[in-house]
């Protein structure tokens, strides 16, 4: 087996590279729950708005422990099971 490495990258680190974008993609779509913070974008009743990573996510609830939440507010969220449909703000920064 030949190996073409015209690129005059290392192999050790094409298989490096290679691992790691593995790794991410396997991460992002694994079926755990997972914690993240995010910024309330807005408010509808009690229905909330939330930024994540410049995805925004609508019609979230709060647990009701979250205490009272406004727009830019920094929140904790649940992710069930990586299903950001289920995504739930579980609590606040106090400010």
């Amino acid at each position: 087996m030949e190996f073409d490495n015209s690129s005059g990258e290392k192999l050790g680190d094409i298989l490096l590279n290679k691992f790691e974008s593995w790794l991410k993609d396997l991460s992002i779509n694994a079926s755990f729950n997972k914690t993240t913070w995010g910024i309330i974008t807005n408010i509808n009743g009690n229905l909330y708005t939330i930024e994540i990573n410049n995805q925004s996510y609508s019609n979230i609830n709060a647990m009701r422990n979250a205490g009272e939440l406004y727009i830019n507010d920094k929140v904790l969220c649940l992710i069930p099971n990586n299903q950001y449909s289920n995504m739930v703000i579980i609590g606040a920064i106090a400010t």
